[in-house]
């Protein structure tokens, strides 16, 4: 009796992974050689929005405090539902001159839909997955202008992307990357507002069988309101 219920367990094993190949195979019009690596899609709209973080807008100066911190992110849609643990840290190597910074999700839980898994073209082996781990961005940021008595800064930040994630559940790219920009603050004579823009490029590893790299331009602008003027 051990050995048939033994083998009736390996059979549904078997029979179960092999529709989810099935099932994979048809979606993507497996060839039979490509490796499934490739059939990932490397841009936005296929990842999950911890994938290709937009830098966030730069007032035009250096942090010069060193510092660390821990954030956490909620986000909804009608197919994914995310949460994740962020960390952000800033270290001054020459104050109000030059620092680096660095972000990275070393958490990611999320819930997709067989819908979501199929346009996104999730392998087998990680179609039950709900946790991942994001890629490492570090930034090196260079004061250009700070002239106080015109109350006008600049500064430009370069950034690369460590591929430290996973691209099975089709939620990262696992792929170098790198940015730049060039942010611009001007502040307002006897107020603590503060108008800043930002503009520069993005340029990430894409889908290795139509072209090695995707790009896009970088652009931002808003108002910033400090009472403590930096």
């Amino acid at each position: 009796m051990r050995s048939l219920f033994a083998a009736m367990m390996c059979c549904i094993f078997l029979s179960a992974s092999a529709q989810s190949y099935s099932w994979w195979e048809e979606t993507v019009h497996w060839d039979g050689v490509t490796p499934w690596e490739r059939y990932v899609v490397f841009t936005a709209g296929f990842l999950g929005p911890n994938a290709l973080p937009v830098p966030h807008i730069s007032n035009g100066s250096i942090d010069s405090i060193n510092s660390f911190g821990v954030a956490s992110d909620i986000y909804f849609s009608k197919d994914d539902h995310t949460q994740d643990v962020a960390i952000y840290a800033n270290y001054c190597f020459v104050k109000n001159k030059i620092s680096f910074d660095l972000y990275w999700v070393p958490v990611e839980h999320f819930m997709m839909t067989h819908e979501l898994k199929t346009e996104r073209h999730v392998f087998p082996l990680h179609y039950y997955d709900h946790y991942g781990e994001g890629d490492i961005h570090l930034n090196t940021n260079i004061q250009l202008i700070n002239n106080k008595r015109k109350n006008i800064q600049s500064a430009l930040r370069i950034g690369y992307r460590f591929p430290t994630s996973q691209i099975g559940a089709a939620r990262f790219t696992d792929a170098p990357g790198y940015y730049f920009d060039i942010s611009f603050a001007k502040g307002f004579h006897a107020s603590p507002l503060k108008w800043m823009v930002m503009a520069g490029g993005y340029f990430w590893q894409a889908e290795i069988r139509r072209h090695p790299q995707d790009d896009a331009f970088l652009f931002g602008t808003g108002l910033e309101w400090n009472k403590k003027k930096s």
